[in-house]
C-alpha cells in the first residue's frame, strides 16, 4: 500500500505533468493486484475524513483500465479542488 499511497500523493499534488498518464498507468497495474483492498481500504486512507471524501464520489469500484484511468483523473480535480479551498 505503500507504493499506491505515494502515488497517489505524487499524482494530487500536481507536480508532475508530463508524467501523470504513465503514473496513473502505473498505479492501476499496482492497485489490479487487489482492486478491492485499494478501493475499500488505500483510497479511504489517503482521502482521510476531511473535504478529501467528497473526492471518492466518481469512483465506481469498475476495474477495467480505461474507465480507472477515467475516473482516477475525475478524483485528482475534486482532490485538488478540495485542498485549494482549505
Amino acid at each position: 500500500m505503500a507504493y499506491l499511497h505515494t502515488l497517489l500523493t505524487l499524482l494530487t499534488r500536481g507536480r508532475v505533468g508530463l508524467l501523470q498518464e504513465e503514473l496513473g498507468l502505473l498505479l492501476y497495474h499496482i492497485a489490479d493486484v487487489d482492486m478491492p483492498s485499494f478501493f475499500h481500504e488505500c483510497l479511504p486512507q489517503f482521502v482521510g475524513d476531511g473535504s478529501g471524501a467528497d473526492s471518492l464520489r466518481y469512483w465506481t469500484g469498475q476495474v477495467d483500465e480505461p474507465t480507472f484511468v477515467k475516473e482516477l483523473g475525475h478524483f485528482l480535480n475534486d482532490f485538488r479542488v478540495g485542498h485549494a479551498r482549505q
